[in-house]
């Protein structure tokens, strides 16, 4: 306050002194700029004419110009700092308004020719797209397709040679007018949808080094228009600075004179000012008083209840801090609304505990498109706002009146059916007011975003672009890295190279094992196919075996039916039944020797099977690894999800999800074959299952017969020949019950080796298909690099 009162006074002593200071600086400046005082300003002048003189000449402009066109920017840029420098050394001693339009076009130079570093020589660019272009040659002439060889064969010529300035030039424009002609004749042509879709990508791909040879041409070309245009400043600058130039080297001889007349007015102007200093003096303590009054009417009006700003100059930091305190009670609760209205700079609403619209500013219903008069209205709620946007039942703004949880969200906002939809930035803030829960919500706008995005964007996507098209051309290993992973490096994505070489690492990993692991399922496929084979011949042989057994237990059934009907005239044919007897008792005892050679099959065939439980056991395991990797495989691909959230960029995320959507197919496909033959492998399990029941049973079949006709009860037959008439009955039925149960066995156990070799000869085949599918798919797969195992 004290300093306000005296600050006229004040200020006239300051401005005083200032002006004293300005003039002898003045005249310091003056006198050491024409060279008096400095006695380098003469030596200066004269180098800056030697200096003029080599500029005049105009020998490094045609070295900057050849530079530009020979491809050599750090050079060119290094002879520009050189040109710069002798300019500036020169409109240091000679002020020219020229100089700024002549700077300006340097820069501009400097800037083009900086901007020309980062293309990579047209010779490299060129050397691979002759490497593309022979290889589209072999392509088309191992295809026979003589237009395309011989339009390729041209365009190889053209790239060959050193090509430079215009000859580039007009190799570019060549190249893109053939270009044109193939994709013309091969979409009229007779090819396949994929050849027509081979050549396209081909041609597309060596569109990429003629599309930065263009680039590199319009910049080149715009810097030698720079040139020309900064050629043009500076001969104007020149043109200016010479007379001016010469003028100083006479006016530095005549600065005596000039130097005696700035010191007498420097003390005149002094002693002016400390006379006037009285009388203003005399007249600010007068003033202080009236302006004191005054202000203390001012500071209650303006700053306690208008709130105006004290100055804090004028007042101590504790009278001003009561001064704020006061102003903000009476201020506080009526401020709030007029400073969001008026100086928020995006859409902004307010809630309350039922979600009705309490408050909103100017931006938000410019943007949401509704009167101011609607938005004043009671009914307007985030009932009928929410369905403007894309949000569904997850609604966050329920989440925080619920939970009072605070966030940041992403929507798409659709103010009616004309208008376009908007992206936002939604951010929840729940508060709590006079005890009652409110709602304020925040519209950021995200369209300058996107845009910013988008730009920055291409140099991410090219690489990663380039990356997967090499995936799928199955080109990756032998790409050149180094030339990668500097494209890379311009994006600022260095990391996601290391990414993708460790991901086709463990890819080609995989991919081996997981062969390793078919062939290997192949191989064992193959064996159990052989076993199975034998196993088969086996039975069969079995099966004859068992038949004949069947005719002699047949003939063994007849001669005791008839040894039965004889039993009862035994006395009267007692010789006859004494030889029938004889005879079907050797009948039997050539049956038990039948029936011996079966047994004895039997086990060996039961012994030749390998232990099949084992076999199950080996299928389990491999079974249950190749489901591991196949998931692994899955978790890899789920790991590009995470990607995709990072984009935002519509065109990138449409791209991306073509490519992820293309590896997920082949993944799917991967997994109906895998699921196809797991249920094979699970039926073989089952197969080999029932074929070890059988076995089993058909040991325990061989023992009973071994304990049910033991040889030797065919002595006690003949040595109880007078008790085999009372019970041949009984022994009769036993010998048919034995039957019976010996061919029902051995039919029982002829139908489960013949379904057993049903079965397995179609899981063998069924097997067969599978694996040839299988490989089908992988050769489908190696080509274009995708792999997806």
């Amino acid at each position: 306050m004290i300093d306000k009162l005296s600050k006229k006074l004040t200020q006239y002593y300051q401005i005083s002194l200032i002006s004293i200071m300005i003039a002898v600086l003045g005249s310091v400046t003056y006198f050491w700029h024409l060279g008096f005082i400095d006695g380098s300003r003469s030596k200066s002048l004269h180098k800056a004419g030697f200096i003029l003189e080599n500029l005049q000449d105009g020998a490094q402009f045609k070295e900057i110009e050849n530079l530009i066109v020979k491809e050599s920017p750090k050079e060119a840029l290094e002879k520009i700092s050189i040109v710069e420098k002798e300019m500036k050394a020169i409109d240091n001693l000679v002020d020219s308004e020229a100089y700024d339009s002549a700077s300006d076009e340097l820069d501009r130079l400097k800037k083009s020719a900086g901007n020309l570093i980062s293309f990579q020589k047209s010779s490299k660019v060129i050397s691979v797209f002759k490497n593309k272009i022979d290889s589209f040659y072999e392509f088309a002439k191992d295809n026979r397709w003589r237009t395309l060889t011989r339009m390729s064969e041209r365009v190889s010529r053209v790239s060959e040679g050193t090509l430079v300035g215009s000859k580039l030039t007009k190799m570019v424009s060549r190249v893109e007018k053939d270009f044109d002609s193939m994709i013309k004749i091969t979409e009229n042509s007779i090819l396949s949808d994929k050849d027509k879709s081979d050549i396209k990508e081909r041609i597309a791909s060596m569109r990429v080094e003629t599309s930065m040879l263009k680039k590199f041409i319009t910049e080149r070309d715009f810097s030698l228009k720079m040139f020309g245009d900064f050629k043009e400043k500076f001969n104007h600058w020149l043109g200016g600075i010479s007379p001016e130039l010469s003028f100083q080297k006479i006016q530095v001889e005549q600065m005596g004179r000039y130097y005696a007349f700035a010191m007498l007015g420097l003390l005149t102007l002094t002693s002016l000012l400390f006379f006037f200093g009285f009388l203003i003096n005399k007249w600010s303590f007068k003033r202080s008083q009236d302006e004191m009054e005054e202000e203390i009417k001012t500071l209650v009006a303006d700053s306690v209840i208008a709130r105006d700003p004290l100055k804090e100059e004028l007042f101590s930091k504790d009278f001003q801090e009561f001064v704020g305190r006061m102003s903000d009670y009476v201020n506080k609760r009526m401020s709030f609304g007029t400073i969001f209205q008026e100086a928020l700079p995006f859409s902004a609403i307010m809630l309350d505990k039922n979600l009705k619209v309490e408050w909103t500013n100017k931006q938000f219903c410019r943007d949401w498109e509704i009167s101011e008069e609607e938005a004043a209205k009671d009914y307007l709620s985030w009932d009928y706002l929410s369905k403007l946007t894309n949000l569904g039942h997850d609604d966050p703004v329920l989440e925080a009146l619920k939970n009072n949880v605070a966030g940041i969200y992403q929507i798409q906002l659709k103010a009616n059916a004309a208008s376009e939809t908007k992206p936002y930035e939604m951010f929840v803030s729940p508060v709590r007011y006079n005890n009652s829960k409110k709602i304020m919500l925040f519209f950021y706008p995200l369209l300058s975003m996107r845009e910013t995005i988008k730009d920055q964007a291409v140099s991410i996507v090219n690489p990663i672009d380039k990356t997967l098209r090499l995936f799928m051309e199955d080109a990756f290993e032998s790409a050149d890295k180094n030339q990668l992973r500097k494209e890379y490096e311009v994006g600022g994505i260095e990391n996601m190279l290391d990414m993708f070489e460790d991901f086709s690492k463990k890819h080609a990993q995989e991919k081996r094992s997981l062969l390793n692991q078919i062939d290997g399922l192949r191989s064992f496929l193959e064996n159990t196919h052989t076993i199975n084979e034998e196993v088969y011949q086996i039975n069969t042989e079995v099966f004859t075996t068992s038949k004949e057994g069947v005719e002699c237990l047949k003939k063994f059934k007849d001669g005791v039916s008839s040894l039965s009907k004889t039993s009862k005239s035994l006395e009267r044919i007692c010789s006859d039944f004494s030889l029938n007897f004889f005879n079907a008792v050797g009948e039997l005892e050539s049956a038990q020797s039948d029936f011996g050679t079966l047994k004895n099959s039997i086990e060996d065939m039961a012994v030749s099977i390998p232990n099949l439980d084992g076999l199950k056991d080996s299928i389990k395991e491999n079974r249950s690894e190749a489901a591991q990797a196949k998931d692994k495989l899955g978790q890899a691909l789920a790991s590009f999800i995470h990607i995709k959230k990072g984009i935002s960029h519509p065109e990138v995320v449409k791209k991306f999800q073509a490519a992820y959507d293309k590896l997920y197919g082949y993944f799917e496909t991967m997994s109906a074959h895998y699921l196809g033959l797991e249920k094979k492998l699970v039926q073989l399990e089952v197969s080999l299952s029932k074929t070890q029941m059988i076995i089993n049973s058909a040991r325990k079949q061989t023992e009973s017969l071994k304990s049910g006709n033991n040889p030797s009860s065919f002595k006690h037959f003949r040595m109880r020949g007078d008790e085999l008439s009372d019970s041949f009955e009984n022994k009769d039925v036993e010998l048919t019950n034995s039957e019976e149960l010996i061919v029902e066995s051995l039919q029982v156990l002829y139908k489960g080796y013949k379904e057993n070799l049903k079965r397995q000869s179609i899981i063998a085949k069924q097997l067969e298909a599978a694996d040839s599918a299988k490989f089908k798919e992988f050769s489908k797969l190696a080509p274009s690099g995708e792999t997806t195992m």
